[in-house]
């Protein structure tokens, strides 16, 4: 008898369950055992009504099963018949360690095939109508992970002077130092600024505003929801119709 031995690298995309590629949703349907991150939209997983799910906490900041035993796990069960899938939020090559585990899998034998997804930046930014580029006002994008800020770890300066929209994960606990960093290397003080928590689900919350407001709004944000941050002129192209209409909210910028 024949043993699998390979395990399905997906991608589930951004909050809309939607969104999901139909490569991912084909293996989903096959699956018998699906490792899922907390970022994962959970009506993803009535496409594979047949698997065994495992929640597996990964999200930044908080309380997290830890990699080693995601990667012993992953090993064990990719030594069995079953069509194994690791579920990951957005897509598994941005900030989603994919890299990491192919890296781990394939040192222990296991053969690995990988489905992206859509990341929540490309996502988000189409549902408010801004691009991430433009032909008449910037070049490029980058997409960077502010969760861990050490000394040098990220050329803040080379950023600002790139003139690249930047599409900013996990950034929020560090938002302060973040914006310090970039007051520091030149930011224009009236960038627009795009900022966006639980992104692409029912509870969504969108506030555009410029970057001198920045520092005040970033006090105001719920800790606890996974949050995006957009710099560069092409956030201001965003979809007013989508602004948060509470009572209590302030216009900001």
């Amino acid at each position: 008898m024949s043993i699998n031995r390979k395990i399905y690298i997906v991608g589930a995309g951004p909050g809309d369950k939607d969104l999901i590629t139909l490569k991912a949703l084909k293996i989903l349907k096959q699956a018998t055992y699906v490792l899922v991150d907390d970022l994962v939209n959970q009506e993803v997983l009535s496409f594979c009504p047949q698997a065994q799910i495992v929640n597996i906490g990964k999200r930044g900041g908080c309380l997290s099963t830890p990699q080693e035993f995601i990667n012993r796990l992953m090993v064990s069960r990719g030594k069995t018949e079953e069509v194994i899938v690791r579920l990951k939020g957005g897509d598994p090559f941005i900030f989603g360690r994919g890299g990491e585990e192919i890296q781990y899998l394939n040192a222990h034998g296991i053969d690995v095939e990988v489905i992206p997804g859509i990341t929540s930046a490309m996502g988000i930014a189409a549902k408010h109508q801004f691009p991430l580029t433009h032909r008449a006002m910037v070049q490029g994008v980058t997409f960077i992970t502010g969760h861990t800020i050490r000394e040098n770890s990220v050329n803040w300066g080379a950023l600002v002077q790139s003139k690249t929209t930047l599409a900013i994960y996990m950034g929020l606990k560090n938002i302060q130092k973040i914006i310090t960093s970039l007051t520091e290397s030149g930011m224009n003080k009236f960038m627009p600024v795009v900022i966006v928590q639980d992104g692409l689900r029912k509870n969504e919350q969108f506030i555009k505003t410029t970057f001198d407001s920045l520092s005040i709004i970033a006090k105001e944000l719920n800790q606890d929801l996974p949050t995006i941050f957009f710099i560069g002129e092409v956030a201001g192209l965003a979809s007013n119709q989508q602004l948060l209409e509470r009572k209590n909210l302030r216009e900001f910028g």
